[in-house]
């Protein structure tokens, strides 16, 4: 049902006076009556439906769904440099979409890392295994999800890093004490220092 059946839908043409003969009705102080024309409905939905137009917004979320399913049939097919592109459109939807929403920084990491869980899995099947114990921290600590929930996973990517001086204690306390916001970057340069304790 468009604006303008709905809008005319509410205006139902004004009854009759009743006959002396029947009881007046009471007014009550909560009650408001607006008259609107009928030739006026027609403008007055056409604002409205501009007005509605004007202040939706922008679906990013679908074609987001759409690149992350892409990317998945993209590693399926051993196609790994189109499931990286694909992965990189879903972000950058992801950020269209959090900026529009005017998501806290908290909330855009939150949805932004969600895709780095795909893009570790890329490159472990890359056998770069450093990169992709850098993104599967990226999204553990962004997902703010308790650590147990994502040890084990956390645990199969340190494990192919064959780091000998790090432990999974070492790598967990790192995830647990990044409270505020992070960055990838920064995790990279982390796990950096642990490559070259070897």
């Amino acid at each position: 049902m468009s604006i303008v059946s709905t809008i005319k839908s509410l205006f139902t043409p004004r009854p009759k006076v009743a006959p002396a003969t029947s009881r007046p009705r009471p007014r009550t102080a909560s009650a408001t009556e607006i008259t609107i024309p009928a030739k006026s409905l027609g403008s007055i939905a056409s604002a409205l439906e501009e007005a509605f137009a004007e202040s939706a917004m922008e679906d990013y979320l679908s074609p987001a769904a759409e690149a992350g399913a892409e990317a998945a049939r993209a590693v399926k097919a051993g196609e790994y440099d189109k499931a990286w592109a694909a992965y990189q459109e879903q972000k950058m939807l992801y950020m269209q979409h959090a900026e529009q929403s005017e998501f806290t920084g908290r909330q855009t990491i939150a949805l932004d890392s969600s895709v780095h869980k795909g893009m570790a899995n890329v490159l472990r099947l890359e056998k770069r295994h450093p990169d992709a114990l850098a993104h599967v921290l990226y999204w553990a600590i962004g997902s703010q999800m308790p650590i147990k929930r994502c040890e084990a996973k956390v645990r199969a990517y340190l494990n192919r890093c064959k780091l000998k001086n790090t432990s999974l204690d070492d790598v967990l306390t790192f995830v647990a004490s990044r409270t505020r916001v992070t960055s990838l970057a920064l995790i990279q340069r982390q796990i950096k220092a642990w490559v070259t304790l070897g």
